[in-house]
């Protein structure tokens, strides 16, 4: 999840203003002005940006990161109306801009950033971009491209799947409430995402679901709050799950809630994947899946996810069909492919086929077992099986100089 500092927005925008609504305070939802300047961005203008950001982020080039993105058309796009032109919106914008590109590196360098796709549009071309973040989740980032003063394509807004809008009006939406409201109100809410977003990161979601649920009532349907509070709800469900206890019902409330609110949200099949999958709806999760794929362009790391459904409705030659075609498009996600697989096969002690898929780990990847797997109490079985035997004699051959 990538946070932007509340308290920094604090610091620049409370006020003693009289409260605004969110409706007077919600964002512009037009695209920003640069889009239209100059000609239309071409498909070949829009892959050329996307790898060029890929590799910006790979090699930690902030130079080149800063050129590609134009944070200050996101953040003028983003300020609400009444704020417009005046000396706090300077001010505000001036603070952000001093630390957001390098926050945002850092966020996508610590995770797997990756050139997808692009996509004709009235407009004129976007491009879709994949993170997968540190702990393994998934997102997704949709670039709206313009030109810069040189006729240059430059990304001028990026549509975060896991927020659910543009980081043009996350960045408005901040703004604009903690401007609007009491400072007291604000920095009870600046404070509650902090610490919310803190728990979330040390993995303890049951207590960061329970300080959103203790945030102002007027902020509880804020799109970033209500996207917050499914990460939370979402990880507590799992949690519970993992412990063989019943999830219980406030993710499920946290998701509807959304989609109640946000029918046309185009993050909702990223979000119900994830729910139906927890639900182990695996029909649903599958149209889910099949949904975000068509809306990103085509990845094929999602069948990372299509081999998790069929191994969850016990198609294990379905399962394995997916696995190849993933790592063939993606020989790096192989170790992750074959780890779904082995899981299996240890699972339903599937012997034979533990031993061919330590082996094929082995021999097409950087993974490495000890010989007796530290006595991992999953694989007692297979270690009391004839495979072992097969297995040690493999180790004892592969290690000899």
């Amino acid at each position: 999840m990538i946070t932007f500092g509340c308290a920094l927005l604090l610091a620049l925008c409370a006020c003693k203003k009289e409260p605004k609504t969110l409706e007077q305070i919600e964002p512009p939802s037009a695209p920003p002005k640069a889009v239209t300047q100059g000609p239309k961005i071409t498909l070949t203008e829009a892959e050329a940006l996307g790898r060029a950001l890929e590799q910006a982020v790979q090699h930690n080039n902030a130079a080149e990161f800063a050129k590609l993105l134009d944070l200050a058309a996101m953040v003028e796009h983003g300020m609400p109306e009444n704020m417009r032109g005046t000396a706090q919106a300077k001010e505000v914008t001036r603070g952000i801009l001093s630390t957001l590109s390098g926050n945002l590196l850092n966020n996508l360098r610590a995770g797997d950033y990756r050139f997808l796709s692009v996509e004709e549009t009235p407009e004129g071309a976007t491009a879709h971009m994949r993170l997968i973040p540190p702990d393994g989740s998934l997102n997704y980032h949709r670039l709206t491209i313009g030109r810069n003063a040189g006729q240059q394509p430059v990304a001028v807004d990026v549509y975060v799947y896991v927020t659910g809008e543009p980081l043009s009006h996350t960045l408005g939406r901040m703004v604009g409430q903690l401007s609007g409201g009491s400072e007291a109100d604000s920095l009870a809410v600046a404070q509650g995402m902090q610490r919310a977003s803190a728990a979330l990161q040390a993995g303890k979601p049951a207590t960061a679901e329970a300080i959103l649920s203790a945030l102002p009532p007027r902020w509880q349907k804020q799109k970033s709050i209500m996207q917050m509070r499914i990460v939370a709800a979402n990880g507590v469900a799992a949690q519970k799950m993992q412990a063989g206890k019943p999830i219980g019902n406030a993710y499920r409330q946290a998701v509807e809630a959304f989609q109640t609110t946000f029918p046309k949200a185009d993050n909702l099949p990223l979000l119900l994947m994830d729910y139906h999958f927890l639900k182990q709806d695996y029909p649903k999760t599958a149209k889910a899946v099949d949904q975000l794929d068509q809306q990103v362009g085509g990845d094929p790391y999602l069948n990372l996810i299509r081999a998790n459904i069929a191994i969850g409705q016990n198609d294990a030659e379905a399962a394995r069909g997916f696995v190849e075609t993933l790592i063939r498009a993606l020989p790096d996600k192989a170790p992750e492919g074959y780890g779904i697989l082995l899981d299996q096969a240890i699972e339903i002690q599937n012997h034979v086929e533990t031993t061919r898929i330590l082996k094929t780990l082995e021999a097409e990847t950087p993974v490495r077992f000890p010989i007796d797997f530290n006595k991992a109490e999953p694989f007692a079985a297979y270690m009391a099986s004839p495979e072992y035997e097969k297995w040690k004699a493999y180790k004892n051959g592969a290690e000899q100089p």
